[in-house]
């Protein structure tokens, strides 16, 4: 079956040599793909596929170490004469690629490229790099603590996961090491690059290992190397919010609803600190009544999450307006539901050996009380990963990760106005790797923002190799989405 796999998969593209000992580590079988339909959000047709496994070394200066098993789904174009493949990279660190998959199937890319979902090293959802202490549906309590918890009880999972993994070789630049021998063993002289989130690091990493090897790439919701995630975490997250609040003024309406936003925040965080709210909500897989205790940590922690995406943003005045007005119960079934997505999207172990590793180690003591001044949320994200990083090994990235060459591959960078997490300015920051490049700002997008001109911009780039006419191609809505009102039927 590798040999059938393999010829139908170097009949989709210009053809690469690879060495005999690439061929033998992939193994990819015929499959069903499922689909999700995003309009509805229920299952759709699945599309056929090939699935299976990409083996790599750990760690490639040991001759003979432990070999780690890499999930792999390709989607394979209908034409009969496809372009360059186009590669998935998630975000998280800690996002599994092939999940992704299930909502790409049917794009419209597909007609003239194969797409390739890998799972990075260590982000596997069965066998990844986790720690479980992000909470689970046992403790729906635990989906409330702040992320990453101050740092307690990682060192255990340091210590289990030391057991089956050299938490020094799962980092950005060894990741994209194993991506390049994945496309060899496809046999892809090419590739296009679509990431989103951290995916766009690993794509500017890619980029500057192997520039040869990429013919175009789309970046979303930038996190170049010069960011040191999680410090821009606070302002940003103030500034969407600010954001945010600005456009509920410039509609009347919402205006009208909502007429303290400036400041519900200060107020609602000093009476739960004074006071948590005992709150019973559905629990959120069994929709059970359980009773949680809202902190003024966790409301914090809830509202960034909220602020990702752009419904449950538009929703967010109604949602404090209910809590001043002593109802939590709305507040807290958002925050739960949202908490909770965040946190099983995430395989934290690896989270940590990537970041301790490129960003955590480059942080000033001063800094996070410095850059959280006068935002909602604090130093509390911060000084979490710092804490947890303060008992993880760290390895080191290579000379180069931080000031890499001007590439001139041309690359389209997407920034949402409203990111509470990679705000416009990384964007413009990655900019400058790029001349060959255009920063698109999508005025009411939120974190890695969607829109379906973008479809139409990709598969553009992807044909032409041009940045050229782009910014034109991606005509997103200019109206501010309405927000959620009292008497709405949103509520």
């Amino acid at each position: 079956m590798i040999g059938l796999a393999l010829f139908a998969l170097a009949a989709a593209a210009p053809a690469s040599a690879a060495s005999p000992d690439l061929l033998a580590r992939l193994k990819l079988e015929p499959c069903d793909v499922a689909q999700i339909n995003e309009a509805t959000g229920g299952p759709a047709a699945a599309v056929a596929g090939r699935c299976g496994t990409f083996v790599v070394p750990e760690n490639r200066s040991v001759a003979g170490g432990r070999m780690l098993t890499l999930k792999t789904v390709v989607i394979p174009a209908k034409s009969a004469e496809p372009r360059a493949p186009i590669f998935f990279f998630s975000g998280g660190p800690g996002q599994a690629s092939t999940d992704q998959a299930q909502y790409f199937g049917e794009l419209g890319h597909r007609q003239n490229h194969d797409l390739v979902f890998v799972d990075l090293r260590g982000t596997a959802v069965d066998s990844g790099l986790d720690c479980g202490l992000e909470g689970s549906d046992a403790d729906p309590q635990s989906y409330l603590r702040p992320f990453l918890s101050a740092g307690v009880g990682y060192a255990a999972c340091r210590d289990r996961l030391q057991s089956i993994a050299d938490l020094t070789q799962y980092n950005t630049t060894i990741s994209m090491q194993d991506v390049d021998e994945l496309r060899k063993a496809l046999g892809y002289r090419q590739i296009n690059i679509v990431g989103g989130s951290y995916g766009t690091r690993a794509a500017i990493e890619y980029i500057r290992l192997f520039p040869d090897a990429v013919h175009a790439a789309a970046l979303y919701s930038l996190v170049p190397p010069e960011s040191r995630s999680p410090l821009d975490h606070a302002p940003a997250s103030q500034r969407a919010l600010d954001l945010a609040f600005e456009q509920c003024r410039a509609q009347p309406a919402c205006k009208a609803a909502y007429p303290d936003l400036e400041t519900i925040v200060p107020t609602l965080m000093a009476q739960l600190k004074a006071k948590p709210a005992e709150v019973v909500i559905p629990h959120p897989a069994t929709k059970a009544p359980i009773t949680v205790t809202l902190t003024d940590a966790a409301f914090a922690g809830a509202l960034r999450v909220m602020l990702y995406g752009i419904d449950q943003q538009r929703r967010i005045p109604l949602l404090l307006h209910r809590a001043k007005s002593g109802d939590f119960v709305p507040f807290a079934t958002a925050a739960m539901n949202s908490s909770r997505g965040f946190s099983k999207a995430l395989r934290v172990g690896l989270l940590l050996s990537v970041a301790c590793s490129e960003d955590s180690w480059r942080i000033a003591p001063d800094e996070p009380a410095r850059m959280s001044r006068g935002t909602f949320l604090g130093t509390a994200r911060t000084t979490g990963q710092l804490a947890a990083c303060s008992v993880w090994p760290k390895g080191r990235p290579p000379a180069g990760f931080y000031d890499p060459p001007v590439s001139q591959v041309p690359v389209v960078l997407v920034s949402g106005q409203l990111d509470p997490v990679t705000p416009p300015s990384l964007g413009e920051i990655a900019r400058k790797r790029f001349p060959n490049s255009v920063h698109i700002i999508a005025p009411f997008g939120t974190h890695v923002p969607n829109d379906p001109s973008f479809d139409r911009m990709e598969e553009q780039l992807f044909s032409t190799g041009s940045v050229a006419g782009l910014a034109e191609v991606a005509t997103m809505k200019a109206e501010s989405p309405p927000f959620a009102l009292p008497d709405s039927a949103t509520e």
